[in-house]
């Protein structure tokens, strides 16, 4: 298990309670998100899905101001055609949060 899907399971358990750590988080999260050599792309992927799970838990009106660059930059992955993040990404929609 890596460190990105610990984090996820905790603020997936956690829910509205993560929330004095999801800003922090999801700080640390946007330098993964644009990473784009193949070697880094599991960790951009954990990346999105991280930010997809902490938007889900602590709530769309707590990340709605804050969702707009991390939404860039799953979109971002889809002219790379990378399908592992491009599927991360497809959580970041808006209206699935």
């Amino acid at each position: 298990m890596s460190l990105q899907s610990a984090i996820g399971s905790i603020a997936s358990a956690a829910e509205q309670a993560f929330i004095p750590y999801a800003e922090r988080v999801l700080e640390l999260m946007k330098s993964f998100m644009v990473l784009t050599n193949d070697e880094d792309l599991r960790s951009r992927a954990r990346a999105t899905e991280l930010v997809g799970i902490v938007a889900m838990s602590v709530g769309r009106v707590r990340m709605e101001p804050i969702l707009p660059p991390y939404i860039e930059a799953a979109i971002s992955v889809i002219a790379l055609s990378l399908n592992s993040v491009t599927d991360c990404a497809i959580c970041l929609r808006p209206g699935i949060i």
